[in-house]
Order: C-alpha cells, then structure tokens, then sequence
C-alpha cells in the first residue's frame, strides 16, 4: 500500500515525466454489460433462479444436489462458477482450491475537474482514472484480507490523493465508495474442466482481475467442455488440482 512519504514525494517531481497512449483501449461499464449478457440469457430462453445455496453435494448417479433457500436443485451438469467465493462449493467435491480474494476498491466522483477522454493510467502506483456514464471512477490496489473482513475504506480514500498527484483539479470527497472481490490463484491462473472424480462437474473460476476480460471466452470453453466438443485434456493446465 503507497504510503504518506511516497505520495508527498510525488507530489514534489513533475507529474507526469513520460506516456505511453493506446488508440485501440476501450472502456464498458461492467455493471450494465452484466445486465445486458443476463436479459440476453433470458431472451435466448435461459432462466436465473436467485436462492441462497445451503448445501451442494454429489448426487448418486453423478449429477450434483443444490439445498438452496428456495428448494433442493437436481443438477445434471454443474458450473462452478461462483469467483472468490468457490472455494467451498469446490470443497464439497473433495477438492481444496488455494483460492483467495484479492479484494479490490473503487471511489467515484461527478467529475475530475478536467475532461477526459479516455482511461489515465499510473503506471507506478498501479491505479486507473476512468471516465463513466454517472461520473469518474478511480481503481486498483490488491488488499488480502479473505472474503468475510470488512471493507477497509481507507484503502479507498487513497485514491483521492493518488488521484490529485495526477489531476490536480480531483475533487477532495469521493462521492461513493467499494470494495469487491477478485478471484485469484497463486499462479495467476484460473481453475477451468472437470472436478476430478465428478465428470458433471466443472470449475470456472479464478482470472484474478481478468474475470471481464475472459469471461466469454472461459464460458465457450466450458460450453464446449460440457457438450464434448473438446476434450478435457485442452484445459489441462488449468486444473484444479495442479498443485497438489
């Protein structure tokens, strides 16, 4: 985490001694791009049932058992798929995952005091400013502190005087604050295939910070994992049990 020391220092060089500008970068509002992949789902005859999951066991014949809050759930096929929060459900397969939040925290303000026109990036401080449809949001750190700490909003309230090094004109009071989880392994990898010894079974999770960057791609694969169109020696490298 930077420091009072390091932050007064940088105030004192020059703000910015050098860039690097990437024409082809884009940026998509997480949130609604979720919304619009789940009305998508559901247009396509898909259905998203919300319960609370009290208990995931094997079934007898290899398909999975859901206790949730809304009934039992007999799965024929079963994702896993569940972020930082999988260890778990992976646990009730036989199989201990060293998974950990990485958790993550975001401040959002109405303006930076100066257009913006793209994402401004430190590349020291690893933080990013990002101009949104209902403001600015300024991102980053890696905090371990597990799933069930609360969050430590100081961490967040750094942002403001990470971000006024970069923009002097940054306002002082964020007007909101979070902190979520990132899914992350310790070789960066995510978990992808079957749950050994539960071919109806599979694993995705674990991308760290990239879950929105490969989260279509983790979905085709195991789509085509499910259905047999690949074999599941094609994600060998990401199984669950490369570290046992």
């Amino acid at each position: 985490m930077p420091t009072r020391s390091v932050i007064s220092n940088r105030r004192s060089r020059p703000i910015i001694s050098s860039r690097i500008t990437s024409p082809s970068a884009y940026m998509v509002s997480p949130f609604k791009l979720v919304q619009s992949l789940a009305a998508l789902f559901v247009q396509k005859g898909g259905v998203i049932q919300r319960a609370h999951v009290e208990q995931l066991r094997p079934g007898h014949d290899g398909a999975a058992i859901l206790n949730t809050s809304a009934g039992a759930v007999r799965a024929e096929h079963l994702v896993i798929c569940a972020g930082a929060f999988s260890k778990p459900f992976a646990a009730a397969f036989g199989i201990d995952v060293p998974l950990e939040s990485w958790r993550g925290y975001h401040i959002m303000v109405p303006s930076a005091g100066v257009p913006l026109n793209g994402v401004v990036a430190d590349g020291e401080m690893h933080f990013a400013v990002t101009p949104m449809e209902d403001g600015v949001r300024v991102a980053g750190l890696i905090e371990l502190a597990g799933v069930d700490a609360p969050p430590n909003y100081a961490r967040a309230d750094l942002f403001v005087r990470l971000a006024k090094c970069l923009i002097p004109t940054f306002p002082d009071t964020p007007a909101s604050r979070w902190m979520g989880h990132r899914p992350g392994m310790p070789d960066t990898l995510p978990v992808l295939g079957r749950a050994a010894g539960h071919p109806k079974v599979y694993f995705a999770f674990g991308h760290g910070q990239f879950g929105l960057t490969f989260g279509a791609v983790t979905g085709a694969a195991i789509a085509d994992l499910v259905a047999g169109r690949t074999a599941p020696s094609a994600l060998a490298a990401y199984d669950a049990l490369r570290f046992q």
